[in-house]
């Protein structure tokens, strides 16, 4: 449990998580159904504990969630495996042999998180998900803050979007055209994969890397290798790769081989 941990510590928003580092323990709002449930995930070593304020009815879909969100329903082990007979990353794989991805509970949440963080650190982008979420976000009564849905996204517009992040006007108009085509045309894809990704490209202002950001961590497509991302190639010139990234394919591993480039590259700057 100890990159999940590292993964929620880069990622989190106190204003939308409680995050409990020494009781391993993470407190969210979980959205179910268009409700959002106050969801506790306490990480133990054989497992994870979840304590939810949430109806019987709908913890078989709050599970899905959950799976979505942490990729409990797909183990990393079988892709590590391969990855470490592979004479790049072999050595990090071995050195790393409990890595999953970790995505998002809700796709939306998704999108906007990979355009706020376009081509800058990923402390800057906490610094305007948090302006974003505490802005537009649902408060609940538990304390926590729901991150923004995609209607009240659209219904701001583009300027206030500018105006509450502090983000270039290019970027909250990217937004706005994101969240329109979330309500307008995502519930029409079907939850393909490869459509969702040639849709997102079809809009100005969402270049390869978001679109494949999205489809890493939004919809743990195995098949995505982040060549583009500063980080991984940070991690690959450690290695001593020097070529273009692009070059390089593991297929159904290019996800874990992401991931775990990532955190072969913290290691060397925590």
């Amino acid at each position: 449990m100890e990159h999940l941990m590292q993964v929620l510590q880069v990622h989190s928003l106190p204003i939308q998580e409680e995050l409990d580092v020494p009781q391993r323990s993470v407190t969210r709002l979980v959205q179910v159904d268009g409700v959002h449930c106050k969801t506790r995930l306490t990480f133990l070593p054989k497992g994870i504990d979840v304590d939810a304020e949430a109806l019987a009815s709908v913890q078989p879909r709050l599970s899905g969630v959950l799976d979505q969100w942490l990729g409990l329903a797909q183990p990393g082990f079988p892709s590590l495996q391969r990855l470490a007979l592979d004479p790049l990353l072999g050595p990090v794989a071995t050195r790393f042999p409990h890595l999953r991805l970790i995505g998002y509970p809700d796709f939306f949440e998704a999108l906007m998180t990979a355009i706020l963080g376009q081509q800058i650190s990923t402390r800057a982008a906490r610094t305007l998900s948090r302006r974003y979420t505490g802005a537009l976000g649902r408060p609940h009564p538990c304390g926590l803050t729901a991150f923004p849905d995609a209607a009240t996204t659209a219904a701001a517009g583009p300027g206030r979007l500018a105006e509450i992040i502090g983000c270039p006007a290019s970027r909250a108009l990217t937004m706005h055209r994101v969240a329109d085509w979330f309500i307008n045309e995502h519930p029409l894809l079907g939850g393909d994969r490869q459509e969702i990704r040639r849709s997102l490209l079809r809009i100005k202002g969402v270049g390869p890397w978001t679109a494949d950001y999205v489809a890493l961590r939004g919809l743990r497509d195995p098949t995505i290798f982040l060549g583009s991302d500063l980080v991984v190639r940070r991690g690959l010139e450690r290695l001593g790769y020097s070529r273009n990234p692009k070059n390089l394919d593991w297929g159904r591993d290019n996800s874990m081989a992401t991931v775990l480039l990532w955190r072969f590259a913290h290691t060397l700057n925590p």
